[in-house]
């Protein structure tokens, strides 16, 4: 008998012997028993699946894929459906209407998504895949191969489909036979929604019932029962020695199989290459085809960046300022887990991570590891912003005394770990543990303070301890409980209903009564804590007293005005350019696309529109996404002017996006959605015009009450 954590149960692992682990079955009782609250619920199966197993398909019925696309900052949609925070709002997505599949029956009548299919076709005429069940969507088509072989090859008419019978000779088939429900043509190719809905990777139906992939027909092996498969080409009888990467056509053409299916015609003149290849043949989503352009765009051929602009951005590389020679891997067990370095004197002696100690760095250090990641405000991150960096000051507090602390560089977007050591060696002091972050504005000359930030460490009698913090950086506020003597009352950004006192230079202590002596040099600020000093430094300054330069820009030239900044000399990346308004890339080498958006003078109220807010989306789609619009930027501008064009720049884009949306905010809480422009061609700039014509309608504009809701999903894009 073995006993495994309920947090195993069925995450892709098996760790019993049998696996029973990965074959439970759960039912929404057991889930609460066990309080699986972290388990991804599959929509319409009784599956839990374990969040970092979404998107691979565990879930039978595939609702693990809804909105999944890729994960790659916080704020993507894919990042918080992986965390749990975000939840399809559909049972399916919109591409998955009329293909042949149901996916799900609406709550208050039988209706489905393959429900009233045959209102649809014309959207999607003549792209090869049967929308209606007798084809009828792809007959008289024109400049085809589908049409080719339909009515040059066999000679059918306008309204029959091309069909093999069982007799093997190709002929026509009128479209009132087709779809419904028996197979009268060889491959079912009249019947086509049986295979597609079994197996869509199988769909050459054998009379038989069974379904066959496409490429295993014609390879002279008898995969049918009554060999179908292979009459469709019984001329392979006559090839002495068939290969199987070769397509013999009708003429004895030897062609690659790779060739085979390929929407080209190689096998002239009867075109066998590509019979019955329309099977296979996909569904065209709804894309920009099915949109107009607007605005009508002029080709501009002079290019914004240059080829050699795109060659720097992608010679570019992380430097390495370091070089050293690797030890003997026999010495490598001196040091445990630390490295060994050998001193001017010849003597040995161990570099110990942060997590060991000792001379050997044999000892374990108690400690706390924090996970850090922190969000700004847009006055703290917008463009006039770009030349300073926000640099934390980490201290590990026992009560009023600074333990061990770090100074941590902020990097937009990303999360970063570090440890704050108790003191060595152990047992430490019981009492009040405490972990406290100061937040300081920082630029090549100045340093001044922002916020701060303070948690309890809970259990502070364990030898390790945790912290993982998202936080938000903002103005602090002001209070006045505290008689701060030489400073003012704050609080903090995570607790406002603790205070402490924000000392002034040269003065610290709870009530900032105590006078200290700051030795910091080139800009840098104290940060006066009790019986410790510490010395905030400036950009391009380290060391205790900020004494040391550190500049890695001396050599380095920005593009385009930018200015370079020099980062962590412990970070991998020494420096980043900051660019202005207009440019982007390692050295602001691009320019970011950019739209000159007009207001209607005829369409809006001027002091109204005045008054409004707007905020512009850049949207995309992706190909491994499932059907849903992907935000590039989204930027906002206040106040709207008819006076003068608003340029708004898709900041760390080449191109805009296909998809650009304007919406207005003319109250707090009443917005209305623009199209400004869809795009089906890549354009570095362009102008448009909002008026009331591309306004985005309410869909109860639209429809009368007494449609249902669920429709909409198959009515609007």
């Amino acid at each position: 008998m073995k006993f495994v954590s309920k947090y195993k149960i069925y995450d892709g692992s098996a760790d019993c012997l049998y696996k029973e682990d990965e074959n439970w079955t759960s039912n929404d009782t057991i889930m609460h028993i066990v309080n699986m609250t972290d388990r991804f619920k599959c929509l319409t199966t009784n599956q839990w699946v374990s969040r970092r197993l979404i998107g691979k398909g565990y879930c039978l019925d595939g609702s693990d894929a809804f909105y999944l696309g890729i994960c790659k900052r916080a704020s993507d949609i894919a990042c918080q459906f992986l965390r749990g925070l975000y939840i399809p709002p559909i049972n399916y997505v919109f591409k998955e209407n009329c293909d042949g599949e149901n996916k799900t029956i609406f709550l208050n009548r039988n209706d489905t998504d393959e429900t009233d299919c045959e209102e649809w076709p014309k959207y999607r005429r003549c792209d090869g895949y049967w929308d209606l069940s007798n084809g009828d969507d792809e007959l008289n088509c024109s400049n085809t191969i589908l049409s080719y072989i339909t009515h040059t090859v066999t000679k059918c008419r306008a309204n029959e489909h091309y069909c093999m019978f069982s007799n093997g000779t190709m002929g026509c088939l009128a479209k009132e036979y087709a779809g419904n429900g028996h197979v009268d043509c060889i491959g079912g190719t009249d019947e086509r929604k049986t295979c597609a809905s079994r197996d869509p990777k199988s769909l050459f139906q054998c009379s038989s019932g069974q379904c066959l992939p496409l490429k295993i027909i014609c390879n002279e092996e008898s995969d049918c029962r009554y060999n179908e498969d292979e009459l469709i080409c019984p001329w392979f009888y006559n090839v002495t020695h068939p290969s199987a990467y070769m397509f013999i056509c009708k003429n004895g053409t030897a062609i690659k199989r790779a060739q085979w299916c390929n929407k080209i015609i190689d096998c002239q003149p009867d075109a066998e290459d590509e019979w019955f290849c329309d099977l296979s043949y996909p569904k065209t989503m709804y894309s920009l085809n099915f949109l107009e352009e607007y605005p009508p765009l002029v080709i501009d051929s002079s290019p914004i960046t240059t080829d050699k602009a795109l060659q720097l951005s992608a010679s570019l590389t992380m430097s390495n300022d370091y070089s050293f020679e690797f030890p003997d891997l026999a010495d490598d067990w001196y040091c445990n887990r630390g490295l060994t370095v050998t001193t001017k004197s010849s003597s040995v002696q161990c570099f110990c991570s942060p997590s060991y100690y000792g001379p050997r760095c044999q000892y374990q250090s108690e400690r706390v590891l924090i996970t850090l990641r922190v969000d700004t405000q847009s006055t703290l991150s917008g463009h006039e912003n770009l030349r300073n960096a926000i640099r934390l000051i980490a201290c590990l507090m026992f009560n009023d005394l600074v333990v061990h602390h770090e100074v941590i560089l902020h990097v937009p977007l990303m999360k970063q770990m570090f440890y704050l050591n108790y003191p060595r060696p152990p047992p430490k002091q019981q009492g009040n543990w405490s972990v406290r972050l100061d937040a300081f504005l920082v630029d090549a000359f100045s340093v001044s303070f922002i916020a701060a930030w303070n948690f309890d460490i809970r259990f502070s009698f364990l030898p390790f301890t945790r912290l993982v913090l998202h936080l938000m950086l903002q103005e602090q506020e002001s209070c006045n409980t505290l008689s701060c003597v030489h400073g003012n009352c704050r609080k903090y950004l995570n607790s406002p209903h603790k205070e402490y006192c924000q000392c002034e230079q040269h003065w610290s202590g709870q009530y900032c009564n105590i006078s200290t002596i700051c030795s910091c040099t080139g800009g840098g600020q104290c940060l006066d804590r009790y019986r410790r000093t510490l010395c905030v430094c400036p950009l391009g300054r380290m060391g205790n007293d900020c004494h040391a330069l550190f500049n890695p820009c001396n050599n380095i030239q920005c593009a385009n005005d930018g200015t370079c900044i020099p980062l962590d000399e412990r970070l991998p990346i020494k420096f980043i350019c900051a660019c202005r308004k207009s440019y982007y890339g390692p050295r602001c080498e691009l320019a970011n696309a950019y739209i000159d958006i007009y207001f209607s003078k005829f369409d809006f109220d001027y002091n109204r529109l005045l008054s409004s807010a707007a905020v512009v989306h850049f949207l995309e789609s992706k190909e491994d996404s499932s059907d849903i619009l992907f935000v590039q930027n989204r930027l906002l501008h206040k106040p709207v002017q008819f006076d003068k064009l608003t340029r708004v720049f898709n900041n760390g884009y080449k191109h805009l996006s296909p998809f650009i949306l304007l919406q207005i905010f003319f109250e707090s809480n009443k917005f209305e959605y623009y199209i400004a422009a869809i795009l089906k061609s890549q354009q570095t700039h362009i102008t448009t015009t909002i008026h009331k014509l591309n306004r985005c309608p309410e869909k109860s504009e639209i429809l009368s009450t007494c449609v249902p809701s669920e429709r909409y999903h198959k009515m609007f894009l």
